[in-house]
């Protein structure tokens, strides 16, 4: 071969890559053309070598989907609980168990409603399962018998997971951030009465007991049923007689008007002797017509979704009662002010006011309700009201 023969030869082995002989086949089949050749080689060549780059290629597997850890329901079916399951499970579930035989089940509403008649405090805690406080809570203070005995003697204790339904709930109403969040609540007013601001206060045992026993001591309250009620009477009695005190006041202004001061004090003595301990005054006094004008209230309706239950509070000077009754979602406030009336006309419990005066409020905070806006519209739905006289 000549000197260009033998050089497109050694262009064409650099290139390719391929041994001489096979470079001298592909040149002299194009007529010694370099670029051809290599382009006819690269041509041949490319079907086999990507053959072998594919077999040598293994295929993607397949994709798979599985579970990290087992949550605590699988689906939309609950797992069936086994009646010995926290002595089934390991020693440190045990150690960091939830309080459940004291905490109270139900919502926040109904909690501090059993609070409220059983004369004790609203100790709510708020808890994030990803915090080791909250489980070092449970370990260390609620599972405690001190705390336990301080509890049951004068709490109604009310926890909740901070994902869960209510726990939800009370984090939006009352702006809770942090956790553990351990307070102390009025259950009659809804009212924050103490809250545990240093975490480290709550998990320290004694710490905790002191703060319970000291918040006891300069915060007393009614221990029983039985005192409240006898604290119910007592203040209604003194209203009774300063009723019946204005209403005498009132006949012998009218009175004066038709004869002697003398007869005046005869006559009253006569007709209004002391009334003694044991005589209710309420029953006697004469309410005039105007005040005590009939209403009409519409039937309870049945239990449905266009249906709500609301409970509402009479004024803490005629005993504090709670009335409790289903409405419409779009009765007004009017139609529940008719019902209270209807039910203090029927007790003969009305305070010398009139309908005009009487009004509804939200307990916390605490607004007084437009009459004209309906229960769905106030956001009343199962709510609990207290019912007021404005001057």
């Amino acid at each position: 071969a000549g000197n260009g023969e033998s050089s497109k030869i050694q262009d064409f082995v650099s290139c390719t890559g391929a041994s001489i002989d096979l470079a001298k086949s592909f040149l002299s089949s194009n007529n010694w053309d370099l670029n051809m050749s290599i382009n006819t080689y690269y041509a041949t060549a490319e079907p086999s070598t990507s053959s072998i780059e594919e077999e040598s290629v293994p295929p993607p597997q397949p994709q798979v989907t599985e579970r990290l850890f087992q949550p605590r329901y699988s689906g939309r079916v609950r797992q069936r609980r086994k009646p010995s399951s926290w002595q089934n499970q390991p020693s440190l579930a045990k150690l960091f168990k939830p309080p459940d035989d004291i905490n109270f089940k139900g919502s926040f509403e109904q909690a501090a409603d059993e609070a409220s008649s059983a004369g004790s405090w609203l100790l709510v805690n708020i808890q994030d399962p990803l915090e080791f406080k909250c489980h070092q809570l449970n370990r260390d203070v609620w599972n405690k018998a001190e705390v336990r005995g301080i509890i049951e003697g004068s709490f109604i204790l009310w926890q909740q997971e901070n994902s869960s339904k209510h726990g939800q709930w009370y984090c939006s109403f009352y702006g809770v951030r942090e956790f553990p969040h351990v307070a102390i609540l009025n259950p009659k007013t809804r009212q924050i009465a103490k809250i545990w601001e240093n975490v480290e206060d709550v998990v320290d045992v004694v710490s905790f007991q002191e703060s319970l026993t000291e918040f006891l001591r300069t915060n007393s309250r009614a221990s029983s049923k039985r005192q409240k009620r006898e604290h119910t009477s007592s203040s209604t009695q003194d209203d009774d007689l300063l009723q019946a005190a204005i209403q005498a006041s009132l006949e012998e202004s009218a009175t004066s008007s038709r004869g002697p001061k003398s007869e005046i004090k005869q006559h009253q003595g006569k007709q209004r002797p002391e009334p003694g301990p044991d005589v209710k005054v309420v029953s006697s006094v004469e309410i005039s017509p105007d005040i005590k004008a009939a209403v009409k209230v519409s039937p309870e309706p049945d239990a449905g979704p266009s249906v709500t239950t609301l409970r509402v509070r009479l004024p803490s000077t005629m005993g504090g009662e709670q009335l409790r009754r289903r409405f419409f979602k779009k009765a007004s406030i009017q139609n529940v002010i008719d019902f209270v009336w209807d039910h203090m006309l029927k007790a003969e419990n009305v305070p010398g006011k009139g309908i005009e005066n009487l009004v509804l409020k939200t307990t916390f905070p605490r607004r007084t309700l437009n009459k004209k806006a309906t229960l769905q519209d106030s956001k009343l739905l199962n709510a609990v009201v207290q019912a007021e006289f404005d001057d």
